[in-house]
């Protein structure tokens, strides 16, 4: 369940995500972005790897900014599908991995 400081995260990174309509929801749980995005959208990234794996990143460095967490995750979802994680390591350990391949 999603507390106050949460639903401020989200909202921050809705403002920095722009009015994307590919974006279809953003959720953040403590130290998890969960970011719900259109198949149109997931199509690009996944043709386009060097790219999407840029956004998460950026995703992941927001989330540490916000959570004062050294170490958080970032899925992307396509239809209820997870098909990318990121993870953040406190010890400098980011990966980002394509869960489903199209």
């Amino acid at each position: 369940m999603e507390s106050p400081i949460d639903k401020s995260h989200a909202e921050n990174i809705k403002k920095q995500l722009g009015a994307n309509p590919d974006v279809e929801d953003v959720i953040v749980i403590g130290d998890l972005l969960q970011l719900h995005v259109s198949e149109d959208f997931y199509h690009r990234l996944a043709v386009d790897r060097d790219r999407g794996r840029k956004i998460v990143l950026m995703l992941m460095q927001k989330m540490k900014q916000l959570t004062e967490q050294p170490e958080v995750t970032v899925w992307v979802y396509c239809q209820k599908e997870k098909v990318i994680e990121g993870k953040a390591k406190s010890w400098g350990g980011d990966n980002v991995m394509y869960v489903k391949d199209l």
